[in-house]
């Protein structure tokens, strides 16, 4: 009876939920190698749970919230490995490009970085972005339905930004490189659905309103920007 107590626990175990899966503990000896050295040291003040001095594939899949704003990060390459994560703060670094698709982001600011590529396709969970403060040319946001608020000022979007298939009521403060701020440079495809408030930056030119024929808008000038409220 004695010898058949620890398989009655796995199995009580097993019943609950609470038994680990096998691939769980094969990662506990898989351990990361870190391409960015900055953030290899943010991860290990903050995740190495058993204190060896490593970063285990098990310890970086548990984490939910990345906090790691202006510590001279200079890529985040290895998020890859943290498919579980669902915040991400990583703003003020020295990004370049940003690939958040293998994770499970549902908030994420990566403003005021360098970035000229973001790749956030297939986050349908995605809520809130700020990205504004980088180089992007464009955003796609073709999947992320649930967005709910975008930020990407001073960015260098050209063309169009289509935000259809974003959430309803989605509220959002858009603007183009500032060296080519005029409000007639910027296309917003809002003309099949309702936003609940977007800026533009406010340059000289009105605001057109060929861009926005659904809209009864009343615009407001608030410093670089016009609120248009639907």
């Amino acid at each position: 009876m004695v010898r058949a107590l620890p398989v009655l626990l796995l199995l009580l175990s097993a019943a609950c939920g609470l038994a680990e899966d096998e691939r769980d503990e094969k990662n506990r000896f898989i351990y990361l190698t870190f391409y960015d050295k900055a953030f290899e040291a943010y991860c290990l003040d903050e995740f190495d749970v058993d204190g060896d001095g490593r970063i285990s594939r098990y310890e970086a899949q548990r984490v939910r919230t990345v906090e790691c704003p202006e510590r001279g990060v200079a890529s985040l390459s290895d998020l890859k490995e943290f498919t579980r994560l669902e915040r991400l703060d990583c703003r003020g670094n020295a990004l370049t490009r940003l690939d958040v698709t293998m994770t499970r982001l549902e908030w994420l600011d990566c403003s005021d970085n360098g970035l000229v590529s973001l790749d956030v396709n297939g986050l349908r969970g995605l809520a809130y972005l700020d990205c504004g403060g980088n180089s992007l040319p464009r955003l796609d946001l073709q999947s992320n339905a649930s967005l709910a608020t975008l930020l990407c000022p001073d960015n260098a979007l050209a063309g169009s930004l289509d935000v259809t298939s974003c959430a309803s009521g989605l509220k959002a403060s858009i603007s183009t490189d500032r060296r080519n701020s005029s409000a007639s440079d910027f296309r917003h495809e809002t003309a099949r659905r309702a936003v609940a408030g977007i800026s533009v930056p406010g340059g000289t030119a009105p605001l057109p309103s060929a861009l926005f024929p659904h809209l009864r808008q009343k615009t407001v000038r608030k410093g670089r920007f016009f609120f248009i409220i639907c």
